[in-house]
């Protein structure tokens, strides 16, 4: 009982060190040491509107992180500051500062605008002024680096919304966004094959190259011809055989392409069994995203029977791998004592990390449930 009793001491006493150190940067015109004290204000005073104001005078310092979180806070029912000004305001400025799911934000915010139609009473629409908006931003967060921003801005050029319709950059966007382990971006890259096609001479010298080193056992050749079947080819048969040759190989991209094949509705392969052996393989070969997605599985049933502690593992091993978004799948499991014992201050500072890693969704629930553990 002492032992305890000495550490909840010294666990105040640190508490208290680190208030004060960070108000002091504050006041000298630190920017991080200003969020830091807002991170403390969060977690352990609870308190919104203490976090607010150092969140605040972090943002007027221009740390883009904290006028994104204050953009979160003006969006979120549990801190009880909405404010739809506020959270575009402060979602623009971080973007300006550089930060790029704020760029997505905003482009969202742009995009999902309605207007009242002064023709038809009923009827709302989207202005043509606000998806070029849209398109800016999404273009300029997929620059930044965020993958829901390129998915976005694919999905811009596929339909023609602020932007001229063109397939051939919509794909290959797609394509990119797969390859930096983008659900979305493969989802529409597999079913929107073949958009190369009329192309195929340009790509028969590149093909026998590639067979070339596919034969040798390069699994990079194998992994890419992969790719070529079906963008020029359309030949879900070929891809297959490609892909598995390259995972067979320990190409963990391969590996998950063939998980995503086995998923699709478009391929005519549709495998729930499959595409779990083949994203656990590359969850096996250290592919992070892999990781999570085959969690996500276990987690709901999905093709194989629903394990909450495995899951968990493979949150933690997606996470270890530096995968934001298994960091926040982590986090849920701790929140919620999903497969591990319920512990939300260690949910808390993993939705932190997903957060401080720049993942949507994991700065959503740190600031939804900063303050309630």
């Amino acid at each position: 009982m002492n032992i305890i009793l000495l550490l909840i001491v010294l666990a105040i006493n640190l508490s208290a060190s680190d208030f004060k150190k960070y108000e002091i940067e504050c006041a000298n015109n630190l920017s991080m040491g200003c969020r830091e004290r807002a991170y403390l204000a969060l977690e352990i005073n609870r308190s919104y509107d203490e976090a607010e104001k150092y969140f605040l005078r972090a943002c007027e310092l221009k740390d883009a992180k904290s006028c994104q979180l204050l953009g979160y806070m003006y969006g979120s029912s549990n801190a009880n500051k909405q404010d739809s000004k506020k959270r575009f305001d402060f979602f623009k400025k971080a973007c300006q500062l550089g930060n790029a799911e704020s760029c997505t934000v905003i482009g969202s915010i742009y995009s999902s605008k309605k207007h009242s139609n002064s023709t038809k009473k009923n009827m709302i629409k989207v202005k043509i002024e606000d998806l070029i908006q849209a398109t800016k931003y999404y273009e300029k967060a997929c620059k930044l680096g965020d993958q829901r921003g390129c998915g976005r801005f694919g999905a811009t050029y596929l339909l023609g919304y602020g932007i001229k319709n063109d397939q051939q950059k919509a794909i290959k966007i797609f394509k990119d966004t797969c390859k930096k382990t983008s659900y979305y971006g493969c989802s529409l890259y597999i079913s929107l094959t073949g958009h190369n096609m009329k192309y195929r001479d340009l790509y028969i010298s590149e093909e026998r190259i590639l067979r070339k080193g596919c034969e040798l056992n390069v699994s990079n050749a194998c992994n890419d011809l992969g790719f070529l079947s079906l963008e020029v080819y359309q030949d879900y048969s070929k891809a297959e055989k490609y892909f598995r040759q390259a995972c067979q190989l320990q190409n963990q991209e391969s590996c998950k392409m063939l998980g995503f094949m086995y998923e699709s509705n478009y391929t005519g392969k549709k495998d729930f069994k499959k595409s779990f052996y083949y994203f656990n393989r590359a969850c096996e070969l250290d592919n992070g995203y892999a990781c999570q997605y085959t969690g996500l599985m276990y987690w709901s049933g999905k093709s194989i029977k629903k394990d909450w502690t495995k899951s968990a593992q493979l949150y933690q091993k997606s996470c270890d791998l530096e995968y934001s978004s298994g960091c926040r799948s982590l986090g849920s499991s701790y929140y919620l004592g999903e497969g591990v014992e319920i512990n939300r201050r260690k949910g808390i500072e993993l939705y932190k990390q997903a957060c401080t890693k720049g993942e949507h969704y994991g700065c959503l629930k740190y600031i939804g449930f900063a303050t309630q553990q």
